[in-house]
Formats: C-alpha cells, sequence, structure tokens
C-alpha cells in the first residue's frame, strides 16, 4: 500500500509541467552532452527523439518521447552511454551538442529540447 501511494506520488510529479529557462538566460556558456551507443549513432549529425526514431533507451518511458535528453553532466552522460550501450550493443560514446529549439530545464543538470545538433563527436568513448 505504502508503494502505491509513492508510485502515485512519483506519477503526478512527472505530469507536472517543466519549467522553461529564463528568456534572458545565457546557456551558450555552459556545455551539453548526450550519452549513446555507436550502434544507434552511426554517421549521426543530429539527435531526434525517440517518437521520430522509435528508439527508447529507457524500458517503460512514457514521458518526453517527444524530446530529446542532454546534460551539462558529462559524468552523468557516460552513465547514460554506458546504459545505451548495454542496452543495444556496440560500445559507449559521448558527445558534446548544442541544443534545438526551446531548452527546458527537467531536473538539476538534465534538460530537454525538441532536437540537438552534435558539436563535438566524441567526448568520450568507452568504458
Amino acid at each position: 500500500m505504502e508503494e502505491d501511494l509513492r508510485r502515485k506520488e512519483i506519477d503526478t510529479l512527472l505530469k507536472q509541467p517543466i519549467f522553461q529557462l529564463e528568456e534572458d538566460f545565457d546557456y551558450s556558456k555552459l556545455k551539453f552532452y548526450h550519452g549513446t551507443s555507436t550502434a544507434l549513432s552511426s554517421q549521426m549529425i543530429r539527435l531526434r527523439p525517440p517518437a521520430r526514431t522509435g528508439v527508447i533507451r529507457e524500458e517503460g518511458r512514457t514521458n518526453f518521447l517527444d524530446k530529446v535528453f542532454f546534460t551539462t553532466s558529462l559524468m552523468s552522460a557516460r552513465r547514460y552511454a554506458v546504459k545505451a550501450a548495454d542496452r543495444f550493443g556496440g560500445e559507449p560514446i559521448v558527445y558534446e551538442v548544442k541544443p534545438i529549439g526551446d531548452i527546458w530545464n527537467v531536473k538539476d543538470m538534465e534538460f530537454v529540447a525538441d532536437e540537438a545538433m552534435i558539436v563535438v563527436p566524441e567526448v568520450w568513448y568507452g568504458r
């Protein structure tokens, strides 16, 4: 019963709107990273959301299917890259990316946007 209540609380939190960064916030000084697998990223220039690619790294993900995730934390991007490689094969890889469209801060150092352009193709590679 307590677990059911906790799940309801989490579901409620996930359905709340996320907040857009202030219009005058200069995010150009931030570096954004995206962790993935070489099996998913061959010849990729842009990151597109699961709703367009049909590829979802996290099992059971139902939120933000029309957005791509990225982070300001290289360590966090590395963890995501390892998870993607474990699930889809290939080697973990981290890109530096530039968000396309509005940027939304989801939580702490986690962000989403409509798409992202890869600006540095190999910030980190391997395990």
